[in-house]
């Protein structure tokens, strides 16, 4: 499995699946949620995610991609930070290995996903990349081959490469398919 950091707004991205970080009741929110809505065609994603109508936090569930260079979104729901005594960890983890496990059983070979929770829902950048990277390597699939992390602004950039990653930049639509 390739685990690859990009620098890119999510919806030039082209894959399988496209994670989009949601709420409970799948409500357009604000960031890469409303990017998303905006690039799939709001009103028909906003319809399709009335049809759901729910989604536990740490859960994930499909649409079609509509508009997105995509097959479909997974819908992950996310904790918000509290004080980390609320199972805020393992509710992170959680959505991202229920969507990677969502995405493997629908056949996806590749799947990205902005970094859950570290805009508005408040997790710390490091604790939400920490989740994110322990998360991704933990999981096991059958079909999905490649994993894209992206970020979006210098600043979280500047922080993955701290990491030790390489994180590719390009203006250009990056294809993973």
């Amino acid at each position: 499995m390739n685990f690859e950091v990009v620098r890119a707004n999510i919806v030039n991205i082209s894959a399988d699946a496209i994670v989009l970080p949601a709420n409970e009741y799948l409500k357009e929110g604000s960031g890469a949620s409303t990017a998303i809505f905006n690039a799939a065609g709001r009103s028909k994603l906003t319809k399709a995610c009335a049809q759901i109508g729910h989604c536990d936090i740490g859960s994930a569930v499909p649409t079609p991609a509509f508009d997105l260079n995509a097959k479909y979104i997974i819908h992950a729901s996310v904790p918000k930070w509290k004080d980390g005594e609320h199972n805020e960890y393992g509710l992170l983890s959680s959505a991202y290995l229920t969507s990677l496990k969502l995405a493997d059983i629908m056949v996806c070979k590749s799947i990205a996903f902005p970094l859950l929770a570290s805009g508005n829902n408040g997790f710390d950048r490091l604790l939400a990349f920490q989740i994110a990277e322990r998360s991704i390597n933990e999981f096991v699939g059958e079909n999905i081959k490649d994993i894209i992390l992206v970020v979006y602004d210098e600043n979280t950039e500047c922080f993955v490469r701290s990491q030790g990653y390489n994180v590719m930049e390009n203006d250009e639509i990056w294809i993973f398919k």
